[in-house]
C-alpha cells in the first residue's frame, strides 16, 4: 500500500526508535482556450507553502496568535482530548495550523496501533490526503526537547524522519499517543547509559509505576498531553491488526480545536 510505503520509507516514526527496545506526481488536466476570444488573464494569487526554512518562525507566530490550546480527536470509539504545550510553539503551532486553517487531519487514520505501547496516526492511503499535503508544503520540524515533557502515558509526540534530507527532524503530519508499560530500574539505567540521558526522579517514578515509553525520550518531541479519553486510546490500541500493527479496520480521525 502507498501509505505503508510512505510510513516505512519516507517517514520513520517510532518503529525505528523502538527497534532496540522491542527488538519490537500527476499533471492537472488543462482546459484548451481559443486565443481569439479568451479573456485577459488575471494575475494568479501567490500561494503560501511551508518549507523547512519558513516553518519555525511562521508556526511559532501562529501559535502565539491562536487562543485554542486543546485538540479534540473524534473517532468511532469516542473522543480523545489533549492539551498543547506552550513550551513547544513550533510543534503546537503546527498542529493548530493544520487543524484550523487546513482541516488536514479530517479523514486521516490511526494506521498503526500496538497494545500497551502507542497508537499512531495522521495519514491515509488516498489522493485527498496526499493533495492536502502537497497544498500545505514540503517541510519538517526542528526538535523541541523539553525535560518536563516526556513519554509518560498520554503523551502526544510527533514522528520523525529517517532520511538523508531531514534525518532527525520531526514529521509535519504523523503523530502518536503513548500508552506504555511500567519499566524497572535496570531498564531505566540501561537506557540512560545507551542514550546518554538522565531521568529525573519524577520521570523515574512515573516510568516505574505508571508506564510510558522512556526509550523514546530525546528522540521525539512531546508537545501535548491527553486530558480526556485515555480509555479510548487504550481501546484503539487493542483492535485486531496484521503482523505490522496495521488495524484490520479503518479508524478515521476528525480533529477540532477548543
Amino acid at each position: 500500500m502507498c501509505l505503508r510505503l510512505l510510513v516505512l520509507i519516507w517517514v520513520g516514526c517510532v518503529v525505528a526508535s523502538c527497534d532496540n527496545e522491542t527488538a519490537k506526481k500527476t499533471t492537472p488536466k488543462q482546459e484548451k482556450q481559443d486565443s481569439a476570444v479568451s479573456e485577459p488573464q488575471q494575475p494568479k494569487e501567490k500561494r503560501f507553502y511551508l518549507t523547512n526554512e519558513n516553518a519555525p518562525e511562521f508556526l511559532t507566530d501562529y501559535f502565539e496568535k491562536t487562543s485554542e490550546r486543546n485538540v479534540i480527536l473524534e473517532t468511532k470509539y469516542g473522543e480523545i482530548e489533549f492539551e498543547l504545550s506552550d513550551k513547544t510553539p513550533i510543534h503546537s503551532g503546527n498542529f493548530q495550523y493544520l487543524i484550523k486553517e487546513k482541516q488536514y487531519y479530517d479523514s486521516t487514520l490511526f494506521y498503526r496501533v500496538a497494545e500497551d505501547f502507542i497508537i499512531q496516526g495522521g495519514d491515509a492511503d488516498n489522493f485527498m490526503i496526499r493533495n492536502r499535503k502537497y497544498a500545505i508544503g514540503d517541510y519538517a520540524l526542528p526538535q523541541e526537547f523539553v525535560p518536563e515533557l516526556y513519554h509518560k502515558p498520554g503523551a502526544v509526540a510527533m514522528c520523525r524522519h529517517y532520511d538523508n534530507e531531514n534525518d532527525g527532524l520531526s514529521s509535519s503530519f504523523d503523530f502518536y499517543i503513548v500508552i506504555g508499560e511500567p519499566s524497572n530500574e535496570v531498564t531505566l539505567q540501561k537506557l540512560e547509559r545507551e542514550n546518554g540521558i538522565t531521568f529525573t526522579s519524577t520521570q523515574r517514578n512515573m516510568y516505574k509505576t505508571e508506564g510510558g515509553a522512556p526509550h523514546l525520550d530525546g528522540e521525539h518531541t512531546v508537545f501535548g498531553q491527553v486530558v480526556r479519553g485515555m480509555d479510548v486510546v487504550r481501546k484503539i490500541s487493542t483492535v485486531p491488526t496484521d503482523s505490522q500493527d496495521w488495524p484490520d479496520e479503518n479508524i478515521h480521525i476528525k480533529a477540532t480545536l477548543k
